[in-house]
């Protein structure tokens, strides 16, 4: 009977190898540069395709945290919540991912840096009514990386000292 535990001890690492079972090893860099890459890639969607480009880059279970209160809970709240941001000649939301982190197992991660919302002016540079800082999580799924909480919060406005 003392076989057995020794016997599972030995064959086990060769059943989860064969099984393909066993851990990939994760390259942190490598993840990092792809969750960056799939941060420009949502911006340029958004950007290209509007709306249906926005809600592209979003999870089916994926949630939009309003620093002004509310949540949006799933694709149809958030597609209903984030539309003016797409509607002709109103605001519009763009940012530059400035930093990846990855988590453990290498399938999550976020990305965070600033954002800026402007106004397009037909003559000129943009019209900028806000700028933040945003966090994005992250899910491999499908195949690529996409959102599954998207928040953000605006700069602190600017303080001066009393004299």
């Amino acid at each position: 009977m003392r076989r057995y535990p020794r016997l599972v001890a030995l064959l086990g690492p060769a059943l989860v190898l064969a099984l393909g079972c066993a851990p990939s090893p994760v390259d942190g860099e490598e993840i990092e540069r792809q969750l960056l890459e799939a941060d420009r890639a949502f911006l340029q969607a958004s950007i290209d395709d509007g709306l249906d480009g926005w809600m592209s880059f979003f999870t089916a279970d994926a949630v939009r945290v309003n620093f002004e209160g509310g949540t949006a809970v799933g694709l149809d709240e958030i597609r209903e919540t984030d539309a003016p941001l797409f509607e002709p000649g109103g605001i519009r939301l763009r940012w530059e991912p400035a930093a990846a982190v990855v988590f453990a197992g290498g399938r999550e991660g976020l990305t965070r840096g600033p954002y800026m919302l402007i106004r397009p002016v037909e003559d000129g540079e943009p019209e900028v009514l806000g700028r933040g800082q945003y966090l994005s999580l992250w899910r491999w799924e499908d195949g690529r990386f996409k959102v599954y909480l998207d928040t953000g919060a605006p700069d602190p406005p600017e303080t001066r000292l009393l004299d």
